[in-house]
């Protein structure tokens, strides 16, 4: 039976063998619980004060954290938290916003690390906040780019004697991913700080830069703590379990961002901000229903959004998150036992470090299976196959960041069951195309 996609608007559901959660692609399926949760929300009306006071509060007691609050989506929480910490409980400067300088000269420079920014940080500015950068010196734009990890190595001591400190894109074979590398200190973020400053921001994503280029989050935090200053952390697409949604609270933070529809599995457009007390009401006040001249006056959440939230959370805080590594780790083995022996292609199967309740890189927590193509030999690029198989039917959705160095890289934590055979099928009939 066709589904409501395809009843209604002639659209099949694409096979997601990439990045389990893309915004483009829909965000996360909802449990069933949650589905239906949402579905008997829907027939109510209801308090919106009452019901965004009470389900932060119950977000907030399950986490085990200060307070929190319910959004539309990350990026709705962190423009709402860079509001929060330029306005403070002040009516009268949120009703100014996003203008930070008439009548009020407000605080309004948020400190962000070269590395960390990327798009998102549109988030932040679209609250009146300034972004100032700070890090070490650029290469020039592509003289590093496709470069392998010896050729990083090799070049890092020369980069240095010219006094660059910044490699655009490398390949690090350990991490089994690329990486932009810029080199951050301390120093960089004390030197940038002034009476302007209104607070310090942290990026952790599979976008930003981590480990011994960043200055960590505990420097960070370290750092606004001497100054007084709030540390705002964008968790939106890290990997998490109760712990994690912790973590930078436990550490000093004061605000920290998720998205509800990761790996929570919530709305694909909720947001959740937890934090101290104090800043959490600031971000209430920032934000709808209130009907006010305010920044957030566009960030309404639903009803329905609200009650699925909760119910993912309450689910999410039940998982086994050691069985469901298992499960797609089994299936990774699977899918790369299905190219052994084939021509040209080397398949292996990369586990990262994993703990649970441990630190882990951002979705890099599920493993993922590598097919290493001798793209000459097969006649194909990487890069085509991936553009292929959404080309196909059904389209499959795999994640591009390898392309370039021949690696097609399938990751599993989606995939419905049967889905593995149907990619496997797939890449091999691409594959064997220039055969002979």
């Amino acid at each position: 039976m066709a589904n409501v996609y395809e009843r209604m608007f002639g659209l099949k559901p694409c096979v997601m063998a990439g990045n389990p959660y893309p915004t483009p692609l829909g965000g996360a399926r909802l449990h069933p619980e949650v589905a239906e949760a949402m579905r008997e929300a829907a027939g109510y009306n209801i308090d919106m004060h009452q019901l965004l006071e009470r389900a932060g509060k119950k977000i907030a007691d399950m986490v085990g954290v200060e307070a929190a609050f319910i959004t539309s989506g990350a990026c709705a929480g962190l423009t709402l938290a860079a509001a929060a910490v330029m306005t403070g409980p002040d009516v009268r400067l949120m009703e100014q916003l996003p203008d930070t300088e008439h009548p009020v000269n407000m605080k309004n420079e948020i400190i962000m690390q070269l590395g960390h920014f990327s798009h998102f940080a549109a988030c932040l500015k679209a609250s009146g906040a300034k972004i100032i950068e700070v890090g070490g010196g650029y290469l020039p734009r592509g003289r590093m780019a496709g470069a392998t990890w010896e050729e990083f190595k090799e070049s890092w001591e020369t980069a240095q004697d010219e006094g660059w400190l910044f490699h655009p894109l490398i390949y690090d074979e350990t991490k089994k991913r690329y990486i932009r590398v810029f080199k951050v200190m301390g120093g960089h973020i004390e030197n940038a700080i002034n009476e302007r400053t209104a607070a310090i921001a942290y990026v952790r994503s599979t976008m930003s830069v981590r480990g011994e280029y960043e200055v960590s989050l505990d420097e960070t935090i370290r750092i606004a703590k001497k100054y007084n200053l709030p540390v705002i952390v964008d968790f939106a697409a890290e990997a998490y379990k109760k712990s994690h949604l912790r973590m930078a609270l436990e550490k000093g933070a004061d605000l920290v961002i998720f998205s509800g529809g990761k790996d929570i599995r919530g709305p694909n457009d909720t947001g959740i901000v937890l934090g101290r007390k104090e800043w959490i009401e600031a971000v209430k006040l920032n934000s709808t229903p209130h009907y006010r001249i305010i920044v957030g006056r566009g960030f309404k959440v639903s009803k329905e959004q609200i009650v699925g939230l909760v119910a993912a959370m309450e689910k999410y805080l039940e998982i086994d998150e050691g069985a469901e590594f298992k499960r797609d780790q089994d299936r990774c083995r699977y899918i790369a036992s299905k190219f052994e022996g084939f021509p040209y292609v080397e398949a292996s199967v990369y586990v990262p470090d994993y703990v649970p309740g441990g630190e882990i890189e951002g979705l890099f927590k599920f493993p993922v299976v590598h097919l290493k193509l001798d793209e000459k030999a097969l006649g194909v690029k990487a890069a085509d196959v991936a553009k292929l198989l959404w080309k196909g039917d059904p389209q499959i959705n795999l994640n591009k960041q390898l392309v370039s160095w021949g690696i097609v890289e399938i990751m599993t934590h989606s995939l419905q069951d049967g889905d593995e055979d149907i990619v496997i099928e797939r890449i091999k009939r691409i594959l064997s195309k220039n055969l002979k």
